[in-house]
């Protein structure tokens, strides 16, 4: 294989090509990298993916228990103002 230079994005693309539906052999003939190219870039894109799911996750649920807390709050005050 001939020695190219991939940005980050363009190795953000071949990875993610290749996890879809076409073979990975097939990615790499197309965009003329070795395999084993593939599969050293694969490994950081699967650790962003895995930690950006991660905080992904973390937001959802501090967004959660923002949520509760402001309810929580109303209730308080509506009970207050009843008494």
């Amino acid at each position: 294989m001939k020695s190219c230079q991939w940005d980050a994005k363009v190795n953000a693309r071949i990875v993610l090509e290749g996890m879809q539906s076409k073979p990975v052999a097939a990615r790499c003939h197309v965009y003329q990298i070795a395999q084993s190219q593939y599969s050293q870039w694969r490994e950081p894109s699967l650790a962003h993916t895995a930690k950006a799911v991660e905080v992904r996750q973390d937001a959802q649920k501090d967004a959660r228990l923002a949520r509760q807390h402001m309810l929580s709050d109303v209730v308080r005050r509506h009970a207050l103002r009843r008494h």
